[in-house]
């Protein structure tokens, strides 16, 4: 999260609920969805367990795809 906050055009990052899914996923997954004006949810999604992201910013869809995979390629 704090990568995220870094990045230009990103004006807040925040955590949303954390849960555990019956599904599992064998690698780290990021799912995004918009959710109203410059608001994104972001699920994090690594075994069974999920953790909601919101990010508000001025960046389109394509842009923060870009951004996300940048701030997970340097935290892992």
């Amino acid at each position: 999260m704090e990568e995220m906050r870094r990045t230009e055009g990103v004006r807040d990052v925040y955590k949303g609920r954390f849960f555990q899914s019956p599904g599992l996923a064998p690698t780290f997954q990021v799912y995004m969805a918009p959710v109203v004006g410059p608001k994104y949810k972001l699920l994090a999604r690594y075994g069974n367990s999920v953790q909601e992201v919101m990010v508000e910013t001025a960046l389109g869809k394509e842009e923060l795809k870009e951004a996300v995979l940048m701030c997970t390629n340097r935290v892992s």
